[in-house]
């Protein structure tokens, strides 16, 4: 039995508790500002960037607050005087309210980051798109070109027998002026396949770059818009028990004193 009048000591596991819970939260939001210093907020890019690794950390002051609840928790029932629930010198209302801002710091950037990802992503197809139009027009103006060269050719016999002889045609082009001889449409058909050999695969590649931008967007989404999420809620239940339960356990105690 202790003495009358002496304070008992708060327990070993809850001063531990206490103090690693004080490292985890301290050491996170030092380490959150950090992060967003200095601030880029017309950068998307940064504004992502910042707000995945927000989340991607965003276990660890949870963490932090658990050990807090169950250090303060311990010393409640150790005995040891505490302070009213609503004072501002009650460790733990300074902890709900921790947990509180958390919690809605979550919920808000979990709509900010789903649509900045769904913003980079319409970006990103737009420039697909983009370069693939482009591409296009620079295969069909070369291959325009050509075609017109071989159709002046056409019209000078004797300049088209010089160069045929001359072997500076390749074989391939060579065939396709003995056929476009006798018969002129060859040329035009011949290049409205090869344009459209081309713009199949363009339009493969540019379905491909597509898809995997669409998909990378949808992954990006879940793993950090959902966590935002379900850290919100987390961290706001955390809250709201720890307030609920607290008057429930300071009434039996005053009772049995």
């Amino acid at each position: 039995m202790t003495k009358a009048g002496k304070r008992p000591s708060p327990p070993l596991a809850a001063l531990i508790a206490i103090v690693v819970g004080t490292v985890l939260v301290i050491s996170s939001l030092l380490d959150y500002l950090i992060l967003i210093f200095p601030p880029d907020l017309q950068n998307p890019q940064w504004l992502l960037n910042t707000i995945s690794e927000i989340v991607g950390r965003g276990i660890v002051p949870m963490v932090g607050i658990c050990f807090l609840f169950a250090g303060l928790w311990m010393n409640s029932r150790s005995g040891l005087p505490s302070a009213k629930k609503t004072s501002l010198m009650n460790p733990r209302l300074w902890v709900l309210i921790l947990s509180s801002a958390l919690g809605v710091l979550f919920l808000v950037l979990s709509p900010i980051y789903i649509n900045g990802v769904n913003k980079a992503s319409a970006k990103e197809v737009e420039n697909i798109e983009a370069q693939a139009k482009a591409a296009m027009d620079q295969l069909g103006e070369p291959a325009e070109q050509f075609r017109d060269r071989l159709k002046t050719l056409l019209k000078n016999p004797q300049e088209l027998d010089r160069l045929i002889k001359s072997g500076q045609v390749p074989p391939q082009v060579v065939q396709q002026l003995e056929q476009a001889r006798s018969n002129p449409a060859v040329l035009d058909s011949q290049f409205n396949q090869f344009k459209q050999e081309r713009q199949q695969e363009i339009d493969k590649r540019k379905a491909e770059l597509v898809q995997r931008t669409k998909t990378g967007s949808m992954k990006t989404t879940l793993r950090t818009g959902l966590s935002s999420l379900v850290l919100g809620v987390g961290y706001l239940f955390m809250s709201w028990m720890g307030y609920t339960k607290r008057g429930s356990r300071a009434r039996p105690a005053s009772r049995a004193s």
